[in-house]
């Protein structure tokens, strides 16, 4: 059986499909289909205060890396907060979510695998441009269109722990 050989590809970051999901921007750096679905890589853009809810995805494991900024991750019963250079793998079936305590913008690479992740945030989200640093205001729409979508792609997004 010969293996897919899949080109290089070589596209600058700026062209890239980027959305808001929530209060924090993705962006698809290496999508699925670049990597015979073995995973997906993508920029997250997260503005002081902002993160998603808990959540557990039941099909790939995350790994989060911090470029810049200050990240708080919750993995299960663990926290861990770290500027750039800070890693933590999530196994998939973990409950977890981050959040920006600092008071500047941070980014993360984010690699899911196995890939198809991504497509939920691109069908929850709402698509901007790469360098958008203003997220448009969190609307009930955009909490319901997470819900809505979760399923599909094997992510169980559970209620904030303060609300």
């Amino acid at each position: 059986m010969k293996m897919q050989t899949l080109p290089a590809i070589f596209q600058p970051t700026a062209d890239k499909p980027a959305y808001w999901v929530i209060d924090h921007r993705m962006t698809v750096l290496i999508p699925g289909e670049q990597t015979n679905n073995a995973y997906a890589v993508l920029e997250t853009f997260v503005l002081p205060g902002g993160g998603p809810p808990p959540h557990i995805h039941h099909r790939e494991d995350e790994l989060f890396y911090v470029l810049d900024g200050d990240i708080t991750i919750f993995a299960g019963e663990q926290t861990v907060r770290g500027g750039a250079g800070t890693c933590v793998h999530i196994p998939l079936g973990t409950v977890h979510t981050f959040k920006n305590e600092g008071n500047r913008p941070a980014r993360m690479l984010t690699t899911y695998t196995p890939a198809g992740v991504e497509n939920f945030f691109i069908k929850a989200g709402t698509p901007t441009a790469h360098g958008d640093e203003t997220a448009p205001p969190v609307m009930q729409e955009a909490m319901e269109r997470l819900q809505a979508y979760a399923p599909q792609y094997n992510v169980e997004v559970l209620p904030p722990e303060n609300g």
